[in-house]
């Protein structure tokens, strides 16, 4: 069982993408329209459909959304958590929020191309619109389940299961509403297309909030898709450390380390899962190396090195790197 501190670096997890503080729901009571969209992307007929109640589309469409990625919620499951009588809608951070406490990751999209991959990668996108204008905003949320570029977009909308919308106007709505979109999945499944930044960040935001499974599919997800970028193997082995699985953070941090062998921050905690298993003398050969290098762990290693030299006294009050 390690004594000491992880040398996690928890100021790389602080670039979270922010969140505005925006509510809906506009009402839309528009008749679907049964036109066959093209196949250059598939509509997704399986998302669910939930018609909301007054001003009640942001539990709705996060129903729709939990329910499609394997987490089956109605919307009066989700009323308590993310409707706000007092402003008749919802915030954004608390559907964010509701989704993972629902053990789902949720990653931000930027584009109209990224909601374009997600859909032809299977996956719904929720959105947030403004249904009015500017200056009279009626805001909504609403899920879209297929895309025709250049002609129509599909959206499970208010009481109606199949809106069909001009792109135009789609884009329109969608930009006037901040350009918020999200696609929520599985912890184990990545998005279409993922940024690494985004993706862990994500993954953070799961374990920030006590979703540690989940969190730690996420970074298992994320270390398989970008194995040469280190943070991702030490997000989940820091994990995996914080639940004293020691044995497993070992193993992790060796893979890890057979894609990044010049990683000092993975070596030093390594090197501290060693000496915990006593092996000393291994430990102190990693310290040396590293506190040999210039560079941002070189003062970390000092104070490992020093510890490993006195063992008879070790240093058990050591802040992880990067703590404050």
């Amino acid at each position: 069982m390690p004594r000491r501190a992880a040398w996690k670096v928890s100021v790389l997890y602080v670039a979270l993408v922010a969140i505005g503080l925006l509510t809906g729901c506009a009402k839309t009571f528009l008749s679907p329209d049964r036109q066959i969209l093209g196949t250059e992307i598939q509509e997704l007929t399986q998302v669910p459909f939930f018609p909301q109640r007054d001003y009640e589309c942001g539990p709705a469409a996060l129903a729709e959304m939990l329910t499609h990625s394997g987490v089956s919620r109605s919307p009066d499951d989700l009323v308590a958590a993310v409707y706000l009588p007092e402003r008749q809608g919802s915030l954004q951070p608390e559907i964010i929020a509701a989704a993972r406490k629902n053990g789902r990751l949720v990653y931000p999209l930027e584009t109209a191309e990224e909601i374009q991959a997600q859909l032809r990668n299977g996956s719904p996108v929720l959105i947030f619109q403004n249904l009015g204008l500017p200056r009279y905003p009626r805001w909504h949320y609403a899920v879209v389940v297929g895309w025709m570029p250049g002609q129509q977009v599909v959206l499970r909308s208010g009481t109606t299961q199949r809106l069909v919308q001009n792109e135009a106007t789609f884009l329109r709505s969608w930009e006037w509403g901040g350009r918020w979109a999200q696609v929520i999945l599985p912890p184990d499944r990545l998005p279409a297309e993922p940024d690494p930044g985004r993706y862990l960040s994500a993954a953070w935001s799961l374990e920030s909030v006590g979703q540690r499974a989940a969190a730690r599919s996420a970074y298992a997800a994320a270390a398989r898709q970008w194995p040469d970028q280190e943070l991702s193997w030490l997000a989940w082995s820091n994990l995996l450390i914080a639940d004293k699985e020691s044995a497993t953070a070992l193993a992790v941090l060796d893979e890890g380390l057979q894609y990044n062998p010049q990683s000092d921050v993975l070596q030093l905690n390594r090197a501290t899962l060693l000496l915990d298993r006593g092996q000393q003398e291994e430990a102190l050969r990693i310290a040396r190396a590293v506190a040999g290098r210039s560079g941002p762990w070189q003062a970390q290693a000092h104070d490992l090195l020093l510890e490993i030299e006195n063992a008879g006294t070790p240093n058990v009050s050591r802040p992880a790197a990067g703590s404050p």
